[in-house]
């Protein structure tokens, strides 16, 4: 099948750029949850700035932000197939 709407062999695989990402999000996300429970219910032994509670809430916050990015992807315009710097200049220039 050719044409726009024909899939590519490898369209519903993921490639190990994929895996690497899914897997390092999730482990992050379980980082957060654990010590986001470690905070809420025990006390913390505070004896400097790296075990300070005000500090290891911005990690928590860290690890969950960034394994939320990491497991939405990247943006559409980000991938190769869908962006291109001369296309997008030659598209500009009403070529």
């Amino acid at each position: 099948m050719s044409g726009p709407h024909a899939r590519r062999p490898d369209a519903g695989r993921l490639a190990g750029y994929d895996v690497v990402r899914i897997v390092v999000g999730f482990v992050l996300l379980t980082a957060a949850a654990l010590k986001g429970y470690q905070l809420a219910a025990g006390p913390v032994a505070e004896t400097g700035l790296l075990t300070s509670r005000w500090f290891l809430i911005g990690v928590v916050e860290f690890e969950l932000f960034f394994g939320l990015w990491l497991l939405a992807g990247p943006p559409p315009s980000a991938k190769p197939e869908t962006s291109s710097p001369t296309r997008n200049r030659h598209e500009s220039e009403g070529r």
